[in-house]
Order: structure tokens, then C-alpha cells, then sequence
């Protein structure tokens, strides 16, 4: 499985960002080391300069990104583990809770991504939105010509995920999502101690419960495959104003 981590390796905005901010931090980490010369300031907030003090916010939310992007990852990867059974057994919940949970995990963390690049864009772009105000929506209307293009890529992402907006809308605020997805899986889920079955038709059930599930996790790695696109689309169009600071 290729990951977000590998498809960044070849971000222009990304080897900018790493070219502009190794140094700042290795200057900053050695200060920091001794009692001696360490500044006043935590080390998060030090800059020699605006630019500098600038640079090292960007990575930091250019960080939150990509780690939140892993925990999409995360999300398929657990759905599609071998020994999410013998999870379910060992923590006492049933089968289709584990999967409920971390198919609505993967839901609430995509839609929550959008902020956290509009996050990143605000400070890139200067755009002085508090960090609560920070969505596609305000980022759109405060946006400036130079960065009308993020804003664009930001709106078609938050357009690609419309859908996946109303099943995150549905968990938040009615404490559950009964998709499709998880019913196909639930209603192959056989209790052989409750409803008593040959070996033949638990070995079919089995079989059409482990489809499903490879279903379920094959739409999910289609579908941040796409994510990832629209991320590294955006992460391109700051560049050059990333080149400026």
C-alpha cells in the first residue's frame, strides 16, 4: 500500500517547507539545549525573525496534517486486520462494534482535515482567521487573489466530500450511522452459541462476512487515495507564496 508519506516525498511545497525549516531547527534545538543560552520563550514561539517565528508555525501545522492524514490510514488498516476477532474477543465488544467504530472514525477524521488545511493555509496565506474559525467556508470568503487557487482546491474537496459530510453530521449529533457498508457486514455476522448451523453454512457466512469487510476497506483505500490528491493539489498551490516568507 502506497502511503500519504510516500505521495508527499514528491511535493514541491513539502521540500520547500523541510529545505526552509531543517536549519531553523537545528540552530533553535541547540540553543535550547543549555541553560545557558536558552531564550526566554518556549521553543514552539522563538524566531531570530518574523520569517523564522512564521516557518516554524507552517511545519508544525504542515505536521498536524500529515499525522492526521495517517490516522485516515489507520482507519482501513485496522477495518482490514486479520485479527480484529481476536481483538473483539479479547476487549469484550462484538464484531460489528469494532467495525462501526472505526468506520465512523475514518468519517469524523476525513471531514476533520478540511479545518486542519484550512489551518494550514491561514497561516501560509496570512490570513489572520482565529484558529476556531479556521474551515473551507471562512477560508474562501477572507481568501485574496493569491490565494484564490487554495481556496478553490480546498472548496472542491469539501465539495468531493458532501456526502461524507451528512454521515459525519449523523454521528455527531445522533450518536450513530447505520451505513450500508456496516449492515452488509452485520448481517453476516452469525453468534454460532445463539443460532445453531452446520459447518458448511458458517464456512459461507464466513466467507460473505470477509467479502464484505475486503469491500468496506477496498472503497476506503479508493477513497484516500482521492483525499490524497486533493491534499498534495493543495499543498502545490503554496507553494511559491511559501517560497516568499
Amino acid at each position: 500500500m502506497v502511503t500519504f508519506e510516500d505521495r508527499i516525498e514528491s511535493s514541491e511545497f513539502v521540500k520547500t517547507l523541510l529545505k526552509r525549516t531543517i536549519k531553523i531547527y537545528s540552530d533553535h534545538l541547540g540553543l535550547y539545549t543549555t541553560p545557558e543560552t536558552r531564550p526566554s520563550v518556549p521553543f514552539e514561539e522563538y524566531g531570530a525573525n518574523s520569517s523564522e517565528k512564521k516557518l516554524k508555525i507552517i511545519f508544525r501545522r504542515y505536521q498536524i496534517v500529515s499525522d492526521h492524514f495517517k490516522k485516515i490510514e489507520l482507519c482501513k488498516k485496522l477495518i482490514s486486520s486479520e485479527t480484529a476477532l481476536d481483538y473483539c474477543i479479547e476487549n469484550n465488544i462484538t464484531e460489528i462494534e469494532y467495525y462501526q467504530y472505526h468506520y465512523e472514525t475514518f468519517v469524523t477524521t476525513t471531514i476533520s482535515l478540511l479545518d486542519l488545511l484550512a489551518g494550514l493555509g491561514n497561516e501560509v496565506y496570512n490570513l489572520g482567521l482565529k484558529k476556531t474559525k479556521c474551515n473551507p467556508t471562512n477560508f474562501n470568503k477572507f481568501s485574496k487573489s493569491k490565494s484564490r487557487k487554495s481556496a478553490l482546491i480546498l472548496k472542491s474537496f469539501e465539495k468531493y466530500l458532501s456526502q461524507l459530510k451528512k454521515e459525519r453530521n449523523i454521528i455527531i449529533h445522533s450518536g450513530g450511522y447505520e451505513s450500508e457498508k456496516i449492515e452488509s457486514i452485520n448481517s453476516k455476522i452469525i453468534n454460532n452459541e445463539l443460532i445453531q448451523m452446520d459447518s458448511i453454512l458458517l464456512d459461507w457466512f464466513s466467507q460473505q462476512k470477509k467479502e464484505k469487510i475486503e469491500l468496506l476497506a477496498d472503497s476506503i483505500d479508493t477513497a484516500i487515495n482521492k483525499y490524497s490528491e486533493f491534499v498534495l493539489c493543495f499543498f502545490e498551490s503554496m507553494n511559491e507564496e511559501l517560497k516568499k516568507i
